[in-house]
């Protein structure tokens, strides 16, 4: 299959209300600082103009408090309309805990921001999005993980018979740290769904994973694919600065750089 090259842009962990609950910094004047950032995220977007923009979860704090996800879509509403937004869910969008599903909040994202896992082509390249919160533990939404696992297998499969060369996942959750076969964490996807998915993305040679979560960069490698965890747009959990992260694709060929807002224009 004839692919042309193109650039795409990734966004993650906007999280408006975290700078107030993790680092008690006043309410306003948290959500502002973070605001601030998402805006630079879009002015990067239209300057630069991606063919297209993902934005993998967590996109605010408070399991989709009304205000935080109508001040998202409003900074996000000023995306050029030329350049289309894929959103994720991430564990603080629909989930209480951070950790179990929750029914009602996956209700409202699927309302807010349409499916919570689905693919898509662009230029040559198959895209598959996964609801990686529904993954780490769907206790309280039974058959949502299975229905899931179906999809992913069937999406990548018809993927392979169609012959995309490139087939690309996102998740919020990244699969592992250090090793496929290590513990679980928080900071992960659990060994025992993570072993099914990591089958399935050696059998039809995913060739990179990009996710968040982490809120610091974090690369690592198994088998054909490599696993990218961006740092956050809003609060950092390590040594990185906001930003963001370019995806190129030339041919066959996948390259990525993370860039800090304070290097906007001396990078560009």
């Amino acid at each position: 299959m004839e692919q042309e090259s193109f650039t795409f842009m990734q966004i993650t962990d906007p999280q408006l209300g975290a700078m107030c609950a993790v680092r008690g910094i006043e309410k306003e004047k948290a959500i502002q600082i973070e605001s601030d950032r998402l805006l630079q995220a879009v002015a990067v977007a239209n300057e630069i103009n991606p063919d297209f923009l993902i934005v993998t979860g967590d996109i605010g704090h408070n399991n989709m408090d009304t205000s935080e996800v109508n001040r998202v879509k409003t900074i996000m509403s000023r995306v050029s309309k030329d350049i289309p937004i894929h959103w994720a869910t991430g564990n603080r969008d629909i989930s209480y805990d951070g950790e179990v599903t929750d029914p009602d909040l996956l209700e409202i994202f699927r309302v807010e921001f349409g499916d919570d896992y689905y693919s898509f082509t662009h230029k040559g390249v198959h895209f598959t999005v996964l609801s990686s919160t529904v993954i780490y533990n769907s206790e309280k939404v039974p058959g949502e993980w299975e229905d899931q696992l179906s999809f992913l297998e069937d999406d990548l499969e018809a993927a392979e018979s169609s012959g995309f060369p490139l087939k690309i996942v996102f998740s919020h959750h990244p699969m592992f740290l250090r090793h496929p076969e290590e513990g679980d964490a928080a900071t992960h996807i659990p060994f025992e769904r993570r072993k099914i998915l990591m089958k399935l993305f050696n059998k039809y040679q995913v060739s990179h994973v990009f996710s968040g979560h982490l809120h610091r960069n974090h690369i690592v490698r198994s088998g054909i694919t490599e696993h990218v965890s961006t740092s956050a747009v809003g609060l950092q959990a390590g040594n990185d600065k906001p930003g963001y992260r370019l995806i190129s694709v030339q041919g066959n060929r996948v390259t990525h750089q993370y860039y800090n807002f304070d290097d906007i224009h001396d990078e560009l």
